[in-house]
């Protein structure tokens, strides 16, 4: 393996090196975009090599026949809460959210109860997945060598189930009661990831990520349940 000696590598090369399978001349270090205020701290580790990821798509995502709108309010504790309204032919659907600096925590998810199940079906295959390669292209060249940018795909469809559309619990029942609608979502968010894969491998972004925030105790148990219903 050849060792990049040359002292002046900028944050972005180190990554992208350590990513190719090189050695740059430092081991590169890390944060999410969202993950560091800015502050001396920050310009301090920026000084010191500190490679910025920034998480962008290099596609959108249009729903023509959907509408949805937020509403911003404080409620009666001092919480600033977002309640986003999803109108389709089927119902509505919506989420209430709650910002916590660089996250935010979730009161209420988009799947309610099985009343739900068509119009998240309807949502999900009205997506039109659309390249959005000049933004990306801007993002890259505005933000120079301090970052790395990332595309990112969708987490895996049944994972995409759990973590964004009902929660751990109310999956897990979803799945024992009402089986065949769940995997109607799946196979719908399959078809959408498929339509997603190759924009990004023609895209102007270097890396992607695919997947994350896995329950091993809910993915295990699912993993288990599918090999007894296929044996």
């Amino acid at each position: 393996m050849k060792i990049i000696t040359n002292s002046s590598m900028t944050p972005y090369r180190r990554v992208i090196t350590a990513l190719r399978g090189g050695c740059p001349d430092k081991t590169p270090f890390t944060v999410y975009e969202s993950k560091i205020p800015q502050c001396a701290v920050e310009r301090e580790l920026r000084n010191r090599g500190l490679c910025i990821v920034k998480r962008i798509t290099s596609y959108n995502i249009r729903r023509p026949n959907v509408k949805t709108k937020s509403i911003h309010y404080t409620d009666e504790k001092g919480r600033y809460l977002i309640r986003t309204i999803i109108e389709t032919p089927y119902g509505e659907l919506s989420t209430l959210d709650q910002p916590a600096g660089f996250t935010s925590w979730h009161h209420e998810r988009l799947f309610k109860s099985p009343d739900d199940y068509n119009a998240l079906l309807f949502m999900i295959k009205d997506s039109m997945i659309e390249p959005a390669y000049d933004h990306a292209f801007k993002v890259v060249k505005d933000l120079g060598e301090d970052f790395i940018i990332r595309d990112n795909l969708p987490l895996e469809p049944m994972q995409n189930l759990v973590s964004s559309y009902m929660g751990a619990e109310t999956f897990s029942y979803e799945w024992m009661d009402n089986r065949d609608e769940v995997l109607k979502l799946y196979d719908a968010l399959v078809d959408v990831a498929r339509g997603i894969y190759p924009i990004v491998a023609d895209g102007p972004l270097e890396f992607s990520n695919y997947g994350g925030n896995v329950i091993p105790q809910v993915m295990k148990l699912l993993r288990y349940c599918i090999r007894k219903v296929n044996s």
